[in-house]
C-alpha cells in the first residue's frame, strides 16, 4: 500500500511540474510580435501587429481591379508580388494600392503585398474565377 501512495505522488507531483512549464513556455509566446490577419476588427485597437488586403477575392478572366493593403502600423515601403496564377501587375507594384489584371486563362491565384516601416507585416489575398 505504500508503494502506491508513493508513485501516486510521484505520479501527482510529475503532471504538476510538467503542466507548469507547459503554461510558462506558452507565455513566453505571446511576449513576441506576432503578425495576424484581424481582416474584420478595428486594426486601430488592436495590440498586435495586423495587416490585411482588402479587394475582390472572385475575379473574370480580362478583367482588371484593384487591392490596397492596410495595416495598424505605419508601413511605407510596399512590394507586391504574384504568388500564384494567371495575374499581372499593371500599376502601384511599390505602393499601398496595386492594380492587377486577370489574364484570359486565370482560374485563380494568390497576390502578396511585403510591408515594412516602423514594423514588417505581409498579407496574401486568394482570388478565385467568378
Amino acid at each position: 500500500m505504500k508503494n502506491q501512495t508513493f508513485y501516486l505522488l510521484l505520479f501527482v507531483l510529475t503532471m504538476f511540474t510538467t503542466s507548469c512549464a507547459n503554461d510558462d513556455d506558452a507565455s513566453d509566446d505571446n511576449d513576441t510580435e506576432t503578425t495576424e490577419m484581424v481582416c474584420s476588427l478595428d486594426m486601430s485597437s488592436y495590440s498586435r501587429t495586423a495587416c490585411c488586403i482588402y479587394g475582390n477575392e472572385v475575379a473574370s478572366p480580362g478583367e482588371t481591379q484593384s487591392f490596397v493593403y492596410s495595416s495598424n502600423t505605419d508601413n511605407n515601403v510596399f512590394d507586391w508580388t504574384i504568388v500564384s496564377g494567371s495575374i499581372s501587375i499593371i500599376s502601384g507594384k511599390n505602393d499601398k494600392t496595386v492594380t492587377v489584371k486577370f489574364e484570359d486563362d486565370f482560374t485563380s491565384g494568390i497576390i502578396k503585398c511585403d510591408a515594412s516601416g516602423d514594423l514588417v507585416c505581409d498579407t496574401v489575398i486568394e482570388i478565385t474565377k467568378k
